[in-house]
């Protein structure tokens, strides 16, 4: 399929009427938004959602590298944009399998090489790099991109999870099932307890900060990686959480139902660092994606059945 840019109507149209790409233009402090239009279907691209991690880049003869960090993300009239801004909102997607998403991504991807584009690539308090040229552009998806398409980061979920920022809590359509953030103590861990099946069970990054291995990649995607299962979670007014204390799965069915649930419902709590001027730091109706990983130490205690009631201590 080909494509042209159009300045007119900051499009970047192809052969088919039904598919085109519309330029929404850079949101301060953020990335350059992109929305793909194929037929019914809207879905959102970014080169970030925080201008920190911000990685285009103008090549000295004037060449521009896209580089995507953000699939499938809601675009909102909050935003503030140097550019065309949006019609509509677009609310962010999941895709429904494997093959649609290497279809759109690719589709998305062939389109962005025909746009010229003018990124600002400058930071707060710098003079803006632009660029204005008619040479092909280079487009790349980021490292944290690659690794959520690998792991099905962007496929639609069996349990239709939302992140609930002001509560910082991850519900869903049965209001006894969800995941609530809970803090972290100095010294600690972050924390988290999952409401499920009449149960609440304490997850943590780790029980000693120092030895936290949670991290943030080069382009900000985040990933949680779980070190305490069953753990002791402290009370917490700030979100209404009562002391808990170690608890044991009765049977290796209900470990792994525990443990895999939990994973996808974090996997939709922040996956973004939000950093915009008078805002507070999760106020984004699309917390974005991000991956979770249990450490090998969990991993080895869930073979041996060390969180079972029945288990070796």
């Amino acid at each position: 399929m080909n494509f042209k840019y159009n300045p007119d109507t900051f499009t970047i149209e192809s052969d088919d009427p039904s598919v085109f790409v519309k330029v929404a233009g850079k949101v301060t402090r953020r990335g350059t938004y992109f929305i793909l239009h194929e037929d019914d279907k809207r879905i959102g691209f970014a080169t970030n959602h925080n201008f920190n991690f911000e990685q285009t880049e103008v090549q000295p003869d004037g060449t521009i590298i896209w580089r995507i960090s953000e699939i499938g993300c809601g675009i909102y009239h909050l935003f503030e944009f140097l550019g065309n801004g949006i019609d509509e909102e677009i609310e962010p997607y999941r895709f429904t399998d494997e093959a649609e998403q290497s279809h759109l991504l690719e589709l998305f991807k062939n389109a962005l090489t025909a746009y010229p584009g003018t990124p600002d690539l400058s930071k707060e308090g710098e003079v803006p790099i632009y660029s204005g040229n008619n040479l092909p552009a280079t487009v790349e998806y980021s490292e944290g991109v690659h690794l959520c398409v690998d792991r099905g980061a962007y496929l639609k979920q069996e349990i239709p999870f939302k992140f609930n920022p002001e509560k910082l809590k991850v519900t869903s359509n049965d209001p006894t099932l969800y995941l609530q953030y809970v803090g972290s103590l100095r010294d600690m861990g972050t924390h988290f307890v999952m409401h499920m099946d009449g149960k609440k069970i304490g997850f943590a990054t780790t029980d000693f900060h120092p030895e936290d291995k949670t991290e943030v990649l080069s382009d900000g995607t985040h990933i949680w990686r779980i070190d305490e299962v069953g753990c002791y979670v402290w009370e917490n007014d700030c979100f209404n959480s009562k002391e808990i204390g170690p608890t044991h799965f009765s049977s290796k069915a209900e470990q792994t139902r525990f443990m895999e649930t939990f994973a996808q419902a974090l996997m939709n709590f922040s996956g973004r660092i939000i950093s915009v001027a008078g805002r507070p730091p999760l106020d984004s109706p699309d917390p974005g994606v991000s991956l979770v990983e249990y450490t090998d130490k969990v991993l080895q205690k869930a073979r041996c059945g060390n969180y079972l009631e029945n288990g070796t201590k």
